[in-house]
């Protein structure tokens, strides 16, 4: 294995996946606005392999994606946490676990942030839980 990256299954089906990184946001020196798509394809393949490499089964579908982003230093505002599962989420994509990422498959997206001490400690933790027909989530049962 590339890192010490690690998943597991529940007997629901939900997959939980742990990255032993912080993924880029929207902004910042490294952030997706100033990563061009060159660099973000190399990025995104990298992590791609190393998914790959788990041989992680497919995600649950329809899914809700929730991110839990652990930081030491500053934390990221609501859409910049949002926008910090986009390379995590498509390179499951690219690696076969999820089939697409769009609102058919994955019905949400929930971003949360906590604080950690050090730097060492900072990682991601993507869980692809399955949507249950009585999810107030799914999308269909909106009253809106």
């Amino acid at each position: 294995m590339i890192t010490s990256t690690k998943y597991k299954q529940l007997e629901d089906g939900t997959i939980i996946i742990e990255f032993p990184t912080k993924f880029p946001a929207t902004n910042g020196p490294d952030g997706l606005l100033r990563m061009g798509p060159s660099k973000y394809a190399i990025k995104r393949n990298w992590w791609s392999k190393v998914i790959k490499e788990l041989d992680i089964p497919p995600a649950p579908n329809p899914c809700i994606l929730m991110s839990a982003r652990f930081f030491a230093k500053q934390p990221l505002d609501a859409d910049s946490a949002v926008s910090a599962t986009k390379m995590p989420m498509d390179a499951l994509v690219h690696a076969g676990v999820l089939e697409s990422d769009d609102l058919d498959h994955v019905v949400d997206n929930v971003a949360r942030q906590y604080k950690v001490a050090t730097i060492k400690e900072e990682k991601t933790i993507i869980v692809l839980r399955p949507v249950l027909a009585t999810d107030p989530t799914q999308r269909s049962e909106w009253p809106y």
